[in-house]
């Protein structure tokens, strides 16, 4: 049989356990296995305890370890705190422990850790009011042993101090327990108050910010000279460092809260890694640097990872090198740091800047501390990024470190693991994703070689057998056709040293930012002078004989990267993401006129047409108006009258269809987007708003939009099928033929007592009944397997109130009954033949 099961109910209970508001469970874990040592104590033959004991200890064991596996069954059962079950517990330790005390003799004595035990542990646990209970039955306890007993009567003096322990040992121990929960509830008011400030802050910065950049896209998009798109490009670029801060100081505050958690998604690292260094290019160029990416061709970039917290780690490492680099670059370096599973990549960020002392190494990932303050005057900045970056990396599985030599520069570099795509991805994506040709200069063996793959890749080849032809040819092709993505070359094919052709490559301003990659056919050839060759410009160096997988990764980390934001106009890009889509009519709700004229203008800019509503009933009055006419709405999370999401949580119960909603927030906090989410919103975006971002989402919403509708249609014409039969078989296989006999037996009798309050709730028109028996029947369907049943119960249950009087109410009914009777018949089909042929 699977292990599946075993462990999936492991994780379930792992769940339940972590979703206790409370250590009720451990207390009660504690108290079955002490249970289990004192049973497996008194009935050993290695103590000599008198025979009383020998013939009680069964009957003690048997009361004592039921009732403490009922009280942990029911920790894991009810959720909730219980007083009840606290306190029962506790008299179940006491007396136990008192009954075992007062019939032993000098071997019981032991027992007396069990008194503090429960004692400090019910008070630490649950609060100051347990431990004084506790306290109370510890003296009644022990005091009756004392009284009773006639080893304690010849031991009085030590009983007595024991008893003096008792009280005084808990008494001091509420003491600081009060003192404890008083420090614990300041600290708690004043990081919520820290909270709470920077998310008003947050707020307050956001939003005039959002004009700012979306003002400076909308000008992008008009015809500027030169001077004016240079002022354009400061605005934005100001503007974002500021709001990097902002979000620096909320990153840092939401660590140390402990409200990192990775988000796994698949990715492509060499669009991420080329995607971020083309988003700080051009604040390295401003400074006179060179900023490169080095990904090594044996590293994979098919990968299931937190890519959102390794792009942030990424860009304030590299934003940290470049601002503490004066002259020279600063590159980055991927490679893989070890074999198996998960795959670890090692990532090293390297600068020729001004190094760190030793003495200051050690402060570096602290947060908001430099070097030392001559560095903060010189260069700025809040000591945040760093920080930051270890934060997330720790947070993620990974290490981090630095190698600095004052003067000379620094490397910074971390590992982090990361999960393989499928194969079945991977490998159906091993082509280019958009039309290029690649140039060749090799050998005509490799040069056939060579050109018969990139073409099997999805690219034309340009191929020529000297330099001299090279750069001519290349030339040409720049006119017109494919984009030239690349250029292979040969060493043996070079007239003379590497580095001298290169540099004549660059000499064609044409080809100056054209990629090139070294194959070094020289076996003899040291491996040390890869690394030099990769100095001097080249994008990667293989050795012959050419692995065909390493070939493609390196051309792949050359031409692949994210497109950075506005480089396209608005309208082309939403033509480019949406193909033959129409445009959109969408409903804008925003309070803020700067805001409104931002949006409106973005969309418009992109061929959409915009309907403005200036506050939350003035938004629902027209989606109630005109359902039909929308497409797509934007709201506004904070609005007088009606906030963003009561408008959301209204229209979601009002709705016909599915109208998509983003939410536009200045709150950049979790609990603003879990707030959107519970409303309903389909989206969350923080501002201000990135035209690039916001353009994707619109794109990505409406084509979703699209495919549920023709989903609904097909269903309509084509419906399902009427039991998914594996969900059983998976059953059967977990717990035998009779299991799934006794569940479809029961699944059948509260079917028909669930469809009988259906239509009774339908009668007396009992929206709330209706709405929960819909749920429950689909629940309990979805548990057999029954597919049709399931799907006609949420059509049913997305009736509005005020349609239960109606036809359309009645007909979803029929639709279930209907779909009932097909189920009942296809279990009973299977269970004659699928589980009597088990029996058999």
């Amino acid at each position: 049989m699977s292990n599946f099961p075993l462990s999936a109910l492991f994780k379930r209970l792992q769940e339940r356990i972590r979703a206790r508001p409370d250590t009720e469970f451990q207390q009660a874990l504690i108290r079955f296995a002490i249970g289990v040592i004192s049973y497996l104590y008194f009935s050993s033959s290695w103590v000599s305890h008198p025979e009383y004991i020998y013939s009680s200890i069964h009957f003690v064991a048997l009361f004592f370890l039921s009732t403490a596996t009922l009280i942990l069954l029911g920790t894991l059962i009810n959720l909730r705190a219980s007083p009840l079950r606290r306190l029962c517990g506790a008299v179940v330790d006491f007396s136990t422990a008192s009954f075992l005390l007062l019939i032993g003799g000098e071997t019981s004595a032991p027992l007396v850790g069990i008194y503090l035990w429960v004692t400090l542990g019910n008070g630490f646990r649950y609060g100051v009011p347990y431990l004084y209970f506790s306290t109370v039955l510890a003296t009644v306890g022990f005091g009756s042993v004392l009284t009773f007993n006639p080893f304690w009567h010849t031991h009085l003096a030590l009983g007595i101090g024991i008893l003096f322990t008792m009280v005084i040992v808990p008494l001091y121990a509420a003491s600081l327990t009060r003192q404890l929960h008083s420090a614990v509830n300041r600290a708690n008011e004043a990081s919520q108050a820290k909270s709470n400030f920077l998310a008003n802050m947050s707020h307050e910065l956001r939003t005039p910010l959002n004009g700012v950049i979306g003002v400076a896209d909308l000008l992008a998009e008009t015809k500027l000279d030169k001077e004016q798109q240079e002022f354009s490009q400061i605005i934005r670029a100001s503007a974002n460092t500021l709001l990097e801060l902002i979000d620096n100081v909320l990153a840092i505050s939401r660590i140390e809260a402990g409200r990192i958690s990775a988000v796994n998604e698949d990715f492509d690292l060499h669009r991420l890694v080329n995607g971020t260094v083309a988003m700080l290019e051009t604040l390295a160029q401003s400074k006179g640097l060179v900023l490169a990416a080095h990904i090594a061709p044996q590293t994979p970039f098919h990968l299931h990872g937190d890519a959102r917290h390794l792009r942030q780690v990424l860009i304030n490492l590299m934003g940290n090198a470049i601002k503490f680099t004066e002259h020279g670059r600063v590159d980055v370096y991927v490679r893989p740091a070890g074999q198996g599973q998960p795959q670890r990549l090692r990532f090293e960020v390297v600068d020729t800047g001004i190094g760190i002392p030793e003495a200051a190494q050690a402060r570096i990932f602290d947060s908001f501390t430099q070097a030392d303050t001559t560095v903060t005057r010189r260069f700025g900045g809040s000591g945040l990024g760093t920080a930051i970056a270890k934060q997330l990396v720790e947070t993620l599985g990974g290490q981090i470190g630095l190698h600095s030599r004052e003067s000379e520069g620094t490397t910074l570099w971390f590992e982090l693991p990361f999960g393989l795509q499928a194969a079945g991805t991977a490998s159906s994506s091993e082509r280019f994703d958009a039309p290029m040709r690649v140039g060749i200069l090799a050998g005509n063996e490799l040069a056939i070689r060579i050109q018969t793959v990139i073409r099997n890749w999805g690219a034309e080849t340009v191929s020529v057998d000297n330099t001299t032809r090279l750069a001519a040819e290349l030339s040409a092709y720049l006119s017109g056709g494919p984009p030239l993505g690349a250029v292979v070359v040969e060493r043996s094919a070079l007239p003379g040293d590497p580095g001298a052709f290169l540099r004549l490559l660059r000499d064609d301003t044409s080809l100056a930012a054209l990629p090139v990659i070294l194959i070094e056919s020289d076996a003899s050839a040291a491996p040390t002078q890869d690394a030099r060759w990769i100095q001097e410009g080249y994008a990667s160096v293989l050795r012959t004989p050419v692995n065909t997988t390493l070939l493609f990764n390196a051309i792949h980390a050359v031409i692949s990267h994210d497109m950075p934001g506005n480089v396209v106009s608005l309208a082309n890009r939403f033509q480019s993401q949406a193909g033959a889509a129409s445009a959109l009519h969408v409903l804008v709700a925003e309070d803020n006129p700067v805001n409104q004229r931002v949006i409106r203008g973005l969309l418009e800019h992109a061929g959409h047409t915009t309907h403005l509503a200036h506050n939350g009933e003035e938004a629902l009055a027209m989606l109630e108006a005109d359902e039909a006419t929308f497409n797509l709405a934007i709201i506004d999370m904070h609005m007088p009258h009606l906030s963003g999401p009561e408008v959301v949580k209204r229209w979601r119960f009002m709705e016909r269809g599915h109208l998509p909603i983003i939410m536009l927030t200045a709150d950049a906090r979790a609990e603003a987007q879990a707030a959107c989410e519970e409303a309903g919103a389909d989206t969350f975006l923080t501002k201000p708003v990135n035209s690039r971002e916001l353009l994707d989402l619109i794109t990505r919403l409406a084509g979703q939009q699209a495919q549920k509708t023709a989903v609904t249609a097909a269903s309509a014409t084509q419906p399902p099928d009427e039991l998914d039969e594996s969900v059983l078989d998976d059953l059967a296989q977990l717990g035998g033929p009779t299991f799934v006999q006794d569940l479809l037996a029961s699944f059948e009798e509260d079917s028909k007592r669930a469809l009988r309050d259906i239509e009774r709730a339908l009668v007396m028109e009992d929206y709330g009944q209706w709405h929960h028996q819909l749920h429950m029947l689909k629940g309990g369907a979805s548990d057999v397997g029954a597919i049709r049943l399931a799907q006609r119960c949420a059509e049913a249950e997305r009736i509005k109130p005020f349609e239960l009087a109606t036809n359309l109410a009645h007909d979803k009914l029929g639709a279930v009954r209907d779909a009932l009777d097909l189920t009942q018949i296809a279990l009973a089909a299977y269970q004659t033949s699928r589980l009597r042929a088990e029996h058999g």
